[in-house]
């Protein structure tokens, strides 16, 4: 190759690289950083004409002057990687050491690491929680067939869906895991159990249940059913138009009266672009003689029963992992019967 190729090329190279960097920067360049880059540009192409014009006298001379300039487009091109990438890290390290010792001084730093931990790195968020529930004194066998309850006992019917997002800027893997109230295991009549899991999304035609054998396949036979590994749903980044949509059905055994409580594993919240409340219970079906109350044990967390007429509750806050509600089963205090809803 000619010294004036080896020149266009190194310059092409240098130049290629200062594009990239400039269209496709995330944050603005600051002025010294364009008058560094330039400088060195400059320097390294007037070096390398400058080799070339001495020809072939002054060899060791010519070298050196060559190899100057090779060094400058080189101090470019890799300015110009450091610039795109390894800066960013760095000013977003600094950041984080920023916040952290900001909020410290708060609250305790054992605190505030506890809620990195439980909030912050979190990989998933839900959003737009759908509970569906009916409460019957009758057993439905796998076998179909129909038996009465043990007494002072109940059987809750419920689905359990939600839209699942990742807290990553791009489509991630979640492992996703539901669990049965396993501690009032009935095995004659195989209760509780899960019926079915459905994953939905993101694109629409894109659906996958698991039941019958496939849903054995991802049960653990304690009471929970899990998705990870080449199993893991892919999820969209949060705030994407697109959603994967995760719903579970489950027959689960309990005390009538009694309670059933419900924790969240993931950080639940509102979706902010959506009137949807985070979470939304409907109650469909409840014997005559009972009635559900929806409890936190929290104020700042309480459901709201936007008709008092109807068992349906909503809630607007967020949940962090390891909170949750509780289903609070009574007998039916005297007054008129509250009605089931169907929900849509």
């Amino acid at each position: 190759m000619s010294d004036n190729r080896k020149i266009a090329l190194w310059a092409t190279l240098a130049l290629i690289a200062i594009a990239i960097f400039g269209i496709t920067s995330a944050r603005p360049v600051p002025a010294h950083t364009w008058i560094g880059i330039g400088g060195a540009m400059v320097v390294g192409v007037l070096a390398l004409v400058l080799s070339y014009r001495l020809g072939s006298q002054r060899r060791l001379v010519k070298d050196l002057i060559r190899d100057i300039g090779i060094a400058f487009i080189v101090a470019v091109i890799v300015s110009v990687v450091y610039e795109f990438s390894t800066r960013s890290i760095g000013e977003h390290d600094t950041i984080l050491q920023v916040i952290n010792s900001t909020m410290s001084s708060f609250v305790p730093p054992s605190v505030w690491g506890e809620v990195t931990n439980e909030i912050i790195q979190r990989k998933a968020i839900r959003r737009n929680v759908q509970i569906d529930l009916e409460l019957t004194r009758e057993v439905v066998l796998p076998n179909g067939q129909v038996v009465p309850a043990p007494k002072g006992q109940a059987v809750l019917w419920m689905s359990y869906s939600y839209d699942l997002y990742g807290m990553s800027d791009k489509e991630s893997q979640i492992n996703v895991q539901h669990e049965l109230e396993y501690e009032m295991r009935n095995e004659q009549l195989q209760l509780p159990r899960f019926l079915s899991v459905t994953v939905s999304g993101p694109s629409e035609h894109q659906v996958r249940t698991y039941q019958g054998d496939e849903l054995k396949d991802i049960y653990d036979g304690k009471g929970s059913v899990k998705l990870d590994g080449a199993r893991a749903v892919s999820v969209p980044p949060d705030g994407s138009t697109n959603s994967v949509r995760i719903t579970t059905v489950r027959y689960e055994l309990l005390n009538a009266p009694g309670s059933y409580d419900l924790i969240v594993p993931e950080l639940t919240a509102r979706d902010e672009k959506s009137k949807n409340p985070t979470i939304k219970i409907a109650l469909r079906k409840i014997p005559d003689d009972l009635q559900v109350d929806i409890d936190t044990y929290y104020a700042a967390h309480s459901f709201t029963r936007p008709d008092p007429n109807k068992n349906m509750w909503t809630f607007d806050r967020s949940m962090l992992p390891g909170q949750g509600l509780t289903l609070v089963i009574k007998p039916r205090s005297s007054g008129p019967s509250v009605s089931a809803i169907e929900t849509k």
